[in-house]
């Protein structure tokens, strides 16, 4: 079975907050100029189908990191660069300056933080109002370069009649471990109310594990899987499926780990490895709207997997190639995220 895909140049990849419309606006892009209107500060807005594709006349520019949060409706209340948050307006929240931790923030203040699928907006449950943002910082390491020790979380008040919210807290630290930059994921639990949400390490099986309910945010431990990743230079994107029952990482250079995710309890179950030695770069991941198949990407080819085949390995089939385009840069396939419209996006490196 072959996938329609929609391929585009972005510089960022989103978080999918939810199913309920929250992720129905994607800001992108970076130092606009007015001779090209063909580059910079853009939206991806799926408040049409199909969705429209515009520039945007902001402050906030966008290198890697980027999140949004709408209301039920798709209406834009908040996003933010990794440094900055700010409304619908695009004006600055109170207090929504100066995200994260230095050095990276001073550094990288007119171009945005960096790094891919590092932030995500969760409504805290039973409290409309409150927004909780979990968002990694990074920092330089000796062996990778660069990798992320503190899970932070900021919590964002909204104001009724669309005025200008607020932030009240911000950088509380949750985990100072050493993880996987980019590696932020969360999924409803069972009771649609709650959720789960892990941070995966760098170069190991092993994630982080919170629980956010009403009466806040609890850290449940470190979850080491089956079976062991060997050491690379690699940190592994991750993703979950649509109806929450699978979870998959992509680990380039050596294959895709795929689990099934009970969201009751929170545990990760019936560890399926499929080796592919030959990957290199690229790294996205997503499923399906359907949640059936899984695709990931290397630098010039898409791959898809049947997930209700006996034999998940043996169902692997090549569903796209680099064709070699350049405009003027190369667009070889990076990160992918599924659209609130059934579509899968995919970036460029």
């Amino acid at each position: 079975m072959k996938a329609v895909f929609t391929f585009l140049l972005l510089v960022s990849l989103f978080q999918k907050a939810s199913s309920q419309n929250h992720d129905f606006y994607w800001p992108m892009g970076y130092f606009s100029f007015e001779a090209d209107t063909s580059f910079g500060r853009t939206v991806l807005d799926f408040n049409t189908d199909p969705p429209q594709i515009y520039r945007e006349d902001r402050e906030l520019n966008f290198s890697a990191t980027v999140a949004s949060f709408c209301d039920s409706l798709g209406n834009l209340l908040v996003y933010t660069n990794g440094i900055r948050i700010v409304d619908s307006g695009h004006n600055l929240l109170e207090n929504g300056d100066s995200l994260n931790l230095e050095p990276f923030v001073s550094t990288n203040y007119e171009s945005g933080y960096r790094v891919a699928q590092s932030e995500i907006f969760l409504q805290k449950p039973d409290a409309p109002d409150t927004l909780m943002l979990f968002h990694e910082s990074i920092e330089f390491d000796n062996v990778f370069g660069i990798s992320s020790r503190y899970l932070l979380q900021t919590k964002i008040k909204l104001n009724p009649n669309n005025e200008q919210g607020s932030v009240i807290s911000k950088n509380g630290e949750l985990s100072t471990t050493e993880t996987s930059y980019g590696g932020i994921r969360a999924v409803k639990h069972a009771n649609g109310r709650d959720w789960w949400i892990f941070n995966s390490f760098q170069s190991q099986n092993k994630y982080n594990r919170f629980y956010l309910s009403p009466e806040g945010m609890i850290f449940l431990g470190k979850t080491e899987l089956e079976p062991e990743f060997p050491f690379l230079y690699s940190s592994g994107y991750t993703a979950f499926s649509s109806d929450g029952s699978k979870f998959a990482r992509f680990y380039i250079k050596n294959g895709v780990y795929i689990y099934n995710f009970n969201r009751c309890n929170g545990v990760f179950e019936n560890p399926v490895f499929i080796p592919m030695p030959n990957t290199s770069l690229g790294g996205g991941i997503s499923f399906s709207p359907n949640s059936r198949f899984l695709y990931i990407a290397s630098a010039f080819e898409i791959f898809q997997f049947d997930l209700w085949a006996e034999d998940i390995g043996a169902s692997l089939d090549t569903v796209a190639v680099y064709d070699g385009f350049q405009a003027p840069f190369g667009t070889n396939f990076l990160l992918m995220q599924l659209g609130p419209d059934g579509r899968i996006y995919i970036n460029t490196t």
